[in-house]
Formats: C-alpha cells, structure tokens, sequence
C-alpha cells in the first residue's frame, strides 16, 4: 500500500441539488455535506502530512480551473488544491458554500479531477482517489462515446479509483422513489454504471455510502522496524547468529496527545491567514546571581548541567558517566533461551504487545537460516522462549515467539510473557524454605538490620565522589556485603526446592573446555571490578555551591503548580508552593495539611533539633491565615496545639515536648486578633493566651528537656 494518498472530493451544487425531498425533509447538498464530513473526519483525525485532499465544486458562476478556456469546462471551480485536509476545508463547505444557480458538466469535472491528480502525482506511488458526489439530474455531455472511453480508460491506467454516489440512487433497491426517476437522472444512472465499469470504478447510493463511512475503523500506520538486530541461537563463539527486523504487530490504540495552540487577536493579525499558531516550548535554565549592577538572571545551558543528589543539606553532584556504572549492560538483540511444545504454552501467560519478527529483507543467508528455523519450530510443534533488547543498555524482557509459515514468507509472532503458575507455586514454596523465624522469640536474620544495599551503596558513592571528585568509585563495603549473605541453616533447609526448580528450569552446566570462553557471570563480574577499579573521570569543573546559594536558585517557581502534598522535608516551601497556586479548594487543603504536618514533626521531634522547623510552619501558616482571613481557623489550631502541650494524657506523644511550648512563648507566637484580621479573638484573650497554666507545668517542661536529653544519648550509644 503506498504511503502517499491524493483524494479529490468533486461536489454537485447545480440547482436539483439544493430541492429538498418530500419525504426525508433533506436535500441532495444536505447529503452531500453528510458524506464529505465524514470523509474529511477521517482525513483530519489521521493528520498525515502525505495524505492530500481537493475540492472541485460543480455549479458555480466562475470557472475557476486549469483546463477552463472561455468554451468548455465552465462553471466548474477548484475550491482547494490538493493539499493536507484542514478545518477550513470542513467549515467552507458546512456553512459557506450556495446555490449559484448554473449548471456545470459531471463529466466535465471528472476530467479536471484527473488532471489535477495527474499533475499532482506524476509518476510518483500514491493512492489516488476520486469522489463525485451528485444527484444525477443535471444534464451531462456525453454524446461522444469514443471520447468517453477515452476518458475512462485513462483514469484506469492511471490507477485512480473513482467513486460515484448518487442520491436517491435508481440501483438502490431501498430508494422508495423508483417509480417517480426523472429521464434525465435515469439516463445519468446509466451512464454512470456503464461509465464506471470502463473505469474500473463504483456507483454507490447515498445509504451505501453512509453505511460503509459509519462503521468503525481502525488506525493506519506506517510499518516502522522496532529494532534491527541479530537473533543468536546457542553460546557464542559457536552461536548461529542471523540478521533479523522487528516491527509491531498488535498493540493498544493510544489517544493522540493534546497540542497547546495560540490565537492571535483580529487586530494583530493583519493579513495573516492563519490566525492560530502551534506553540513551541522552549525551556531555559538559570540561577539568580548578585553581580555589580545587582542581581540577575544567569542563564545554564542545559549541557552544563548535571543530576544532583542531596546529602545532608548540600547537594553532590553525578554526572553521567557516574550513572553509567551502575546501569545493566545489554546488547541489542534477540536471544533464544530454550524451546518448548507449543500446547504447553497457556494462554492466559501471554501479555502485553504482539511484535512480529521476520529476517532481513535482500539477506539470503539470513532468509535461509531464519527459515529454516521457523519451519523446523512449526514441523516439531515447538515454541521459543525470546530475551529481547530494544536497545543497547535497555531492560530485557522475556517472551514467547511462535513459528508463523505464510504463503510468501516465514516469520515469528512474539509476545511477552509471564511466570507460570506452576513456577509460582515452587516459587512460593522456595520463599516458604527459607523462613527465618528459628523460634517465637528469635529470628535467623533480622530484619531491622537489613538494609537496601543499593540504596546504601549508592549514597557510598554519592558521598565518595562529594569528596574525591577525580577519584574512581569505592568498593563495597563488607558490613554492606555481610548484610546479604545467606544464612547457611537456610541454605540447607532449601536445598530440596531449588533442586526441583533447577529441573524445572533445564539448568545445565555447559561444559567448557576453551579457556577464553567465558561464562556470562564471570563476564559480569569482571566488568563490574572493571569499571570500579580502572575507570578515571575527567577532571572536575563542578564548583559546589554554598548554602545560600543554593537557597536563592527558587526551584521551587519551577516546581510550585506541580506540589499537591506537604513533605516533611521542606514543608515551608511546599505549603507556599500550593498557596500560590490561587485555588480555594487547594488552600483549604494546605492549610489543613500544614497543620497536620506541624504536629507530626513535634510527635517525631528529637529534643529541640527541630523546633526551629516547626517554628517556621507555624509562622508561615499565621502569615497565610491573616492574608486569606482564616483568622479563626488558626485559632482553633492553637488552642488544641496548646491543650496538648500542657495538658497530659491528651496526646502523649506531644506531650512529650512539652518545652515546645516555652519557645513559643520566647518568639511571640501568638493568636490572630481581630485587629489583625477580619477573624481573630479580643485584646483580653490574646494577652492571656500564652500564660502557662501552672507552676507544675513548668517543672514537667523542666523534666521533659531532661528525658529527651537522656533519648539523644540513648541514640547515639544505639548508632556506636
């Protein structure tokens, strides 16, 4: 099928177009435009760029056309040249189009249409197509038959398909207007059907035509190769390798994604026609610098930049090179691991996309071996199991290819897979082997002492290269290493069910007798020691930034119509970042998630390290309440943060940092009075509300510092 396509869409608006039935209510141009909007729909959904479409409208009172020379192909005129469908195209004849009361010839139009393509397509492939639609009551110049056959038989070597739908179509054996067809629509009918069939055209009916556009379609594409690369059969050096093309051959229809556009005003536009404009996004980085004429906005390029990772307050930065050494290496390509009978493959294992695999066009080695392969598979009834890598470096997946033998080619269809049911359960079984509960009271392995080895690993390096920016990536350490390390009573205990997964699996040790051969483990392992001891970094250009710097970049412009929640991190910024937002129902939810947030931190707080946090969310929380007039909401939220500050067993766990409540009172952190806002409490109330209820309290304050004082140290003997 040719990639390219060129449509022309020639509409009949002589005056017996525009009469409207008795029955229907509708006319033949109130047809017409049913029909073209249909075609147009399908156009501009698809949005190729090859796919062209022109107009030529029969009936008008200009004879707007190439082949118009004073004598014949009048009143014809060419509404658009062929060029991609537009709104505009759909609008003009929607609404714009009128009875200009003159006739113009069918046939007449058929030959512009041909011509148009003609000189549009050259000698080019292209899909070439015309539609006339018409009510066939206009009177047609057709008197010379050789002409006529002229005519058809070049829009036939042509390979132009034309389509004829006629309204209250004669042929139509449900048209319940047969008996009242005019002579003149009758011998137009004729005409028509005898005039197609030369062609190698179609006559259709208007309910034909209207069916057929009605029902769903799907998509067309072009076919695009997912990955070009070779399928390897055995362990290299002694594999068979062939040439192989992947494409896509079943996958989930997605919704096209939405463009942002931008209208122009009528003013501005001037003599533009097209008033509405993609809009390209253009992103620009830059930090805030003080330079002599003050401060200013410097902008990065994006090469300049690299990922950072916070330790502690700073952030280290890592390069790409850095994020390379712990990316998994792959080769691109297609790998056979194992072959299985094709009735043990269940359906239900089978997910995701269906890709097609077949060898490398004009490769005859290829063709031959890829063949041979598949009609081998169909012959024993066997199925494959295929690692696929798209790219180099990217993910594997695992899937099933089954042998497909068409009448001109073999290929494979692949599909990826899941585990089986049955590997689950000896997986279930294995996990269950290697519980770690020796008794009620102890455990083999502890888990609060395992730790996320990646995780670890990474920050080792993160902090490494803070440190020693030319220096290669450290080892892992052996506490790391330790933590991993299987228990040998497990091991033991789950000898039995790894053996029987072993034979499950068809694990066989490849006898190796070349000592250059190496093992893919051993390969990994070695690139791994590679690439940790041998690798050495260009020297460092990257200049740390201090605290306040950091601070001054305001990330979080970029980043504050995106935050819809309040971390523990920097609360502050995230509570500002929805507040600016300017949504009433997000402040409201800001303002409740703030206060939420600010008793959680005092429950976790460890002694007084954070209570210049919790002091900032409280500021910036009474800043926002009197700017939004949530005067009272405020209030009430101190009043309970008060209760549970100097009242015990109302909340326990803040309770416990009762001394909270003396650093409020050192900073003044106070109601909202009415004077302040139009909610907030009286003069009387406000000067009484930081007194401490007792001299009792201030003991337990007293008593509360010291308790927390004797956690801290409990902590750090627990870290020693």
């Amino acid at each position: 099928m040719a990639n390219k396509e060129a449509t022309i869409y020639i509409i009949d608006i002589n005056p017996p177009m525009w009469v409207k039935n008795e029955t229907t209510k509708l006319s033949g141009y109130d047809y017409a435009k049913k029909i073209i909007s249909e075609l147009l729909h399908i156009k501009l959904i698809s949005g190729r760029k090859m796919d062209k479409v022109g107009i030529i409208l029969i009936g008008t009172e200009e004879s707007d056309n190439s082949l118009a020379d004073g004598e014949s192909y009048l009143n014809i005129s060419v509404k658009y040249q062929i060029s991609q469908s537009s709104l505009e195209m759909l609008n003009t004849i929607m609404n714009e189009v009128k009875n200009e009361n003159t006739y113009g010839d069918l046939l007449d139009s058929i030959v512009i249409a041909s011509d148009m393509i003609n000189s549009h397509c050259k000698n080019l492939k292209y899909k070439k197509t015309i539609y006339l639609i018409t009510d066939g009551n206009s009177k047609i110049v057709n008197d010379d038959e050789g002409q006529n056959t002229s005519i058809a038989n070049f829009i036939r070597d042509k390979d132009i398909q034309l389509n004829i739908i006629v309204v209250d179509y004669g042929g139509d054996e449900e048209n319940p207007n047969l008996d009242n067809i005019s002579d003149i629509k009758r011998s137009n009918e004729e005409f028509f059907r005898n005039f197609a069939e030369m062609a190698s055209g179609e006559v259709w009916s208007v309910n034909e035509a209207l069916e057929i556009l009605n029902e769903f379609r799907t998509k067309d594409v072009k076919a695009t190769t997912l990955l070009r690369g070779p399928l390897t059969l055995g362990i290299p050096p002694n594999a068979i390798e062939m040439s192989c093309w992947v494409y896509t051959k079943t996958k989930e229809l997605t919704l096209p994604s939405a463009k942002k556009y931008s209208a122009v005003s009528e003013a501005a536009a001037g003599d533009i026609e097209e008033k509405t404009f993609a809009v390209d996004m253009e992103r620009v980085y830059s930090i805030k610098m003080n330079t002599k004429d003050g401060e200013k906005d410097v902008e990065v390029a994006q090469e300049n930049l690299v990922k950072g990772y916070r330790y502690g307050k700073s952030i280290v930065p890592f390069s790409s090179i850095d994020e390379e050494q712990l990316a998994l290496q792959n080769e691109k390509g297609l790998t056979i691991l194992y072959f299985f009978p094709k009735e043990k493959l269940r359906r239900e294992w089978l997910m995701s996309n269906v890709l097609k695999i077949v060898s490398e066009p004009l490769n005859k080695p290829s063709e031959e071996c890829f063949s041979a392969l598949v009609q081998s598979m169909a012959m024993n009834n066997l199925v494959a199991l295929i690692k696929l890598v798209r790219i180099k470096n990217a993910q594997p997946r695992i899937g099933v290819a089954i042998p497909i033998i068409k009448a001109n080619y073999d290929c494979m269809y692949w599909c990826q897979v899941i585990s089986t049911e049955e590997v689950s359960n000896k997986f279930e079984e294995l996990i269950n082997s290697m519980d770690l509960t020796a008794d009620e009271d102890n455990e083999l392995f502890a888990p609060k002492s395992v730790y996320n080895l990646s995780y670890q690993y990474l920050y080792q390096c993160i902090r490494h290269r803070a440190v020693n920016p030319n220096d290669p990536l450290p080892e892992k350490e052996d506490r790391l290493l330790n933590m991993i390390s299987p228990n040998s009573e497990i091991v033991n205990k789950s000898k039995k069910i790894a053996s029987e997964l072993k034979e499950m699996f068809k694990i066989e040790k490849v006898d190796n007798n070349d000592k250059n051969k190496k093992g893919f483990g051993e390969v990994v392992d070695n690139e791994i020691k590679n690439l940790i001891n041998d690798i050495k970094n260009p020297e460092s250009t990257v200049k740390f930034k201090t605290e306040e710097e950091i601070n001054n970049m305001h990330m979080e412009n970029i980043i504050e119509t995106s935050v819809k929640d309040i971390g523990s991190m920097n609360p502050v910024e995230d509570f500002k970042a929805m507040v600016n937002q300017q949504d009433a129902t997000i402040l409201d939810k800001a303002l409740h998630k703030m206060t939420a947030m600010i008793l959680n931190l005092i429950r976790n707080a460890i002694s007084n390290q954070s209570y210049e946090k919790i002091l900032n969310c409280i500021k910036v929380l009474r800043e926002t309440c009197i700017k939004e007039d949530e005067g009272n909401f405020f209030n009430d939220f101190m009043k309970d943060l008060k209760k549970n500050l100097t009242i015990p067993d109302v909340d326990e766990k803040i309770y416990i940092h009762r001394d909270f409540w003396q650093v409020m009172i050192d900073n003044e952190m106070n109601l909202i009075k009415s004077e302040e806002g139009k909610e907030g409490v009286t003069e009387e109330e406000y000067a009484k509300f930081l007194e401490i209820p007792s001299k009792a309290v201030e003991n337990s304050i007293k008593e509360s510092q010291a308790e927390n004082t004797g956690d801290i140290d409990d902590l750090f003997d627990m870290l020693e």
